[in-house]
């Protein structure tokens, strides 16, 4: 099954997909790596995983190459072992980063990012529990929407889909993770 989701994700053209689930503990970030893993080895020109950090951080993220004029690059980083695979964080955990949403910067950042990298992969905290998913939801070409065989209820998943969909953003495939 995971080698027809990266198909999809480039049949219509998307370049910055977000992986959500409902709820946390729902294995997004390990399906985020391995689909990034998966299309950096089809790809000559790199796929960039991003991880969305709902919370302070020490490390600079995307968001400083807006605010503090800091080169792309220099947040960018290489994976030693997959040559066309690249990382960063986006820290949203402080006051500023709100402006990404709010003064339409993200939408500048996004057009930066995918001159680096052929598709770029948000890994992104779940979306019942953190207002920065949903509103990234509508920045990017789609959802990826992970849930958790025999955890996770319809009901619960149904609620995530309304808040995407309400948000303005679409959703591209569900991924049922059975561990």
């Amino acid at each position: 099954m995971l080698s027809t989701v990266p198909h999809h994700l480039l049949d219509e053209g998307e370049r910055i997909v977000e992986i959500a689930s409902a709820l946390p503990g729902e294995g997004t970030s390990t399906l985020a790596r391995e689909i990034a893993l998966l299309m950096a080895g089809r790809f000559s020109k790199s796929v960039m995983l991003v991880r969305v950090v709902d919370g302070p951080s020490s490390e600079l993220g995307l968001e400083s190459a807006v605010y503090r004029n800091i080169p792309l690059d220099s947040v960018v980083k290489t994976d030693p072992i997959v040559s066309t695979l690249t990382t960063a964080n986006l820290c949203v955990g402080n006051p500023t980063v709100r402006q990404l949403f709010d003064e339409g910067q993200l939408n500048l950042l996004f057009a930066r990012v995918v001159k680096l990298a052929r598709l770029v992969i948000f890994d992104a905290p779940p979306i019942l529990s953190s207002v920065t998913a949903a509103a990234l939801a509508p920045k990017t070409s789609g959802v990826l929407l992970v849930i958790r065989a025999e955890k996770t209820r319809a009901i619960t998943v149904a609620r995530a889909m309304r808040v995407i969909e309400r948000g303005g953003g679409r959703i591209v495939g569900v991924v049922l993770n059975k561990d």
